[in-house]
């Protein structure tokens, strides 16, 4: 494997390459290799993620915010061809948006300068709108899952800038749009429904929109995240942390709290109290079990989860952990041992 020049050479070279992309069309196979050396650059840093970290935040302060607006102007442009794109020019198109993709899985910087780039939201809202309407191909299917996951990946990162942000476009109905049309595409129907979660208001989310066999799906990559080393679904791509936090705001609707019991979340809850790798997974993990205690029909299976009741017990929350996680376990406790 070619090794990997010092983080300075490499942005210099990164910036040089994205250079010649934006003097280009992202259609064209004419920049084939430069998007094919950036993408195998940040492929090769995945598993370094401060690194990875540290490299796309050195662009986003090289002006990566400029050649995205302008590779997505040209995608929005070209949209019509995009649809059925095959060949290195579709392999263009996915090297390069992988890049973005993961760029904001690891950046909050560059999340930041996305919703706060009227440009940028506004080309793959209007994408993702044609999208709904397009022929399904195979083109079409990953720059919905592109759009979906930088649009998740901004909400977790950036949330309160995104909410406000995003208000400003209608992206609820191009969302709930979205879920409808692609509804046997699972990992989209998720994404969706995920997004769509962070979008809408607590009473919003009793909405059937959000009502899906789906949540059993999500459950699954939970547990694929849960027992991985890294915390991260490698299949799907989405770590036990973002997980829980959809599903979190999922469990708000009523429906989606039975769906979770029936899908065997509990025990998945049970080893991630058990496992305690980030305070973050246990307090999002007892908020969910907060949530769903509250639905009548549910709370017996929670006394009847032994193990889940002894996790509770015995949980032990260190003493410079958030007060608000503090917090939560004691009043579940209480609320349990009534």
């Amino acid at each position: 494997m070619e090794e990997l020049l010092p983080d300075e050479e490499l942005c210099q070279r990164l910036t040089k390459e994205m250079l010649a992309i934006k003097c280009s069309a992202i259609l064209e196979d004419v920049v084939e290799s430069h998007i094919e050396s950036i993408w195998k650059t940040i492929e090769m840093l995945k598993r370094q993620k401060e690194r990875l970290t540290s490299i796309i935040n050195s662009l986003v302060e090289n002006n990566l915010k400029t050649l995205l607006e302008a590779v997505l102007c040209l995608l929005e442009r070209d949209k019509e061809r995009l649809v059925t794109l095959v060949g290195p020019s579709l392999q263009n198109v996915r090297h390069l948006l992988s890049v973005v993709w993961m760029g904001t899985d690891s950046s909050p910087l560059l999340c930041h300068q996305f919703v706060c780039s009227s440009t940028m939201v506004r080309q793959t809202s209007q994408l993702l709108e044609f999208l709904n309407d397009a022929p399904s191909s195979q083109s079409v299917l990953f720059v919905v899952k592109f759009i979906l996951g930088c649009w998740h990946n901004c909400f977790r990162h950036v949330s309160l800038a995104a909410r406000t942000h995003f208000e400003e476009f209608d992206l609820k109905t191009i969302l709930q749009n979205t879920v409808r049309k692609f509804d046997e595409h699972q990992m989209i129907l998720a994404k969706g429904i995920i997004v769509l979660s962070y979008l809408l208001t607590d009473e919003e989310k009793n909405d059937k929109i959000l009502e899906n066999k789906v949540l059993g799906f999500i459950v699954q990559i939970l547990r694929q995240a849960v027992t991985s080393e890294d915390r991260v679904s490698r299949r799907h791509g989405m770590s036990v942390n973002e997980v829980l936090h959809g599903i979190n705001n999922l469990s708000i609707n009523d429906k989606n709290k039975e769906e979770l019991v029936r899908s065997g979340a509990l025990p998945i809850f049970v080893e991630i109290m058990r496992s305690r790798r980030e305070e973050d997974e246990v307090l999002q993990t007892l908020m969910v079990i907060w949530r769903i205690s509250f639905l009548d029909q549910i709370f017996p299976s929670i006394l009847s989860e032994p193990d889940l009741i002894h996790g509770l017990y015995t949980i032990k929350i260190p003493d410079h952990s958030s007060h608000k996680l503090r917090s939560l376990s004691s009043a579940m406790m209480a609320s349990y041992y009534q």
